[in-house]
């Protein structure tokens, strides 16, 4: 699965591009959460800096929280820093196609946000991640999680910049139809204390999937309940998940 290096790790958070997603659509899913009558501990998936995290635990539930990169972790140990010592926040270093979580511990609600499906290496990889979080949800349990559609991917072939002044970043995005995966080029310069600027890359892909394939993963599962709705309300069903460029999976054990 996709691993994030230090560099954007420690930059994630101010890269309104990267870590506004969670700050801009975590609302949605506290608010499904809510409307379900959902209670306890919550699973966060490929959680990366903590930031849908928190929202749950500024609320007062526990956050199992998993994640590859030991530096996007890094970051959230120190966001949620009180929670941790509070127990109230566990963090989990591991792949999201090959994780546990501790003893007997269980969830009436798991998510995952901002194209970590799409980073899974292959149905595989898809299938055993469903699997474990089948596993970690009590009966009636809910998963939710967001794909980029092929659409959505095509909209990815284009230059994005942003520019602080300390911090300049190039995105390249490379995507046409027949490719297995979309890839996104980063390019930036960090300003050091002594004022020089020292370079970074990174490389992102996001697996293309049909819709109704990664739906029959799911069945197959064993998940009963299961629909594509948009981040706009995760409680009304799409009927054609292909016209959107992002579409959110809530499934239901």
């Amino acid at each position: 699965m996709q691993q994030y290096g230090k560099w954007m790790a420690n930059l994630y958070d101010n890269v309104d591009q990267w870590g506004g997603f969670s700050r801009k659509y975590t609302p949605a899913l506290y608010s499904f959460f809510e409307q379900k009558g959902l209670k306890g501990s919550v699973l966060d998936l490929c959680a990366g800096t903590g930031t849908s995290a928190l929202a749950f635990l500024k609320k007062g539930h526990q956050v199992v929280l998993v994640d590859r990169s030991p530096d996007m972790l890094n970051v959230a140990r120190q966001k949620l820093y009180y929670y941790i010592l509070k127990t109230r926040a566990v963090l989990i270093e591991a792949d999201a196609a090959a994780f546990s979580v501790p003893g007997e511990m269980s969830f009436e609600f798991a998510y995952s946000l901002y194209d970590a499906m799409n980073h899974l290496e292959g149905l595989e990889s898809l299938k055993s991640c469903f699997g474990n979080v089948y596993l970690s949800l009590k009966e009636g349990g809910f998963f939710v999680f967001d794909m980029n559609t092929s659409r959505g991917l095509l909209k990815s072939n284009k230059l994005n910049v942003y520019d602080s002044g300390d911090v300049f970043i190039l995105e390249k995005g490379i995507y046409h139809p027949g490719m297995d995966s979309a890839y996104i080029t980063i390019d930036g310069f960090q300003r050091q204390a002594d004022g020089n600027y020292v370079r970074f890359e990174e490389l992102i892909y996001n697996r293309v999937y049909a819709m109704n394939e990664i739906k029959k993963v799911l069945e197959n599962t064993g998940f009963t309940r299961i629909y594509y709705a948009t981040a706009s309300d995760l409680n009304v069903p799409v009927a054609d998940p292909e016209q959107e460029d992002r579409v959110y999976f809530v499934c239901q054990k």
